[in-house]
């Protein structure tokens, strides 16, 4: 229950949902239209989910989707090794997850590591060849 709500808080905060109230996870609440104070929407909202984020791990090593959504902050913050890092735990929980070898793939095209973007683009397509949206 307690890793979904860091899930939402993620989201809540990364993409600005709107939300009434004060949230039990944190100490700051929303103004009277339901929205944090812009200033603190951006970095503030990376930093406090990912410290979430992590606090979620010292509880649970072993779910793929903290590693993802860890992974996910880095890889908007365009800090590619550290995304791939995560991405390579999280698949190492779970190998199934064909999004995030195509994750792992855009991550090595961003840092022009075309070859690895190869073998982890063709491994999302491997996956599941008849209804993968990864084709090459």
């Amino acid at each position: 229950m307690w890793i979904y709500s860091v899930n939402f808080l993620f989201l809540n905060r990364l993409i600005g949902i709107r939300w009434t109230g004060h949230n039990p996870l944190i100490s700051r609440t929303a103004d009277s239209s339901g929205h944090l104070p812009k200033e603190r929407n951006s970095l503030w909202a990376v930093r406090t989910a990912l410290k979430y984020l992590n606090s979620a791990l010292e509880l649970d090593r072993n779910t793929a989707e903290i590693y993802k959504n860890i992974a996910d902050i880095y890889f908007i913050e365009k800090n590619w090794e550290k995304a791939i890092e995560n991405y390579k735990i999280s698949l190492s929980i779970n190998p199934a997850e064909e999004e995030t070898y195509a994750k792992i793939a855009e991550c090595s095209y961003n840092k022009q590591d075309y070859e690895e973007a190869l073998i982890y683009y063709k491994e999302a397509a491997d996956i599941d060849v008849v209804n993968s949206k990864y084709r090459y």
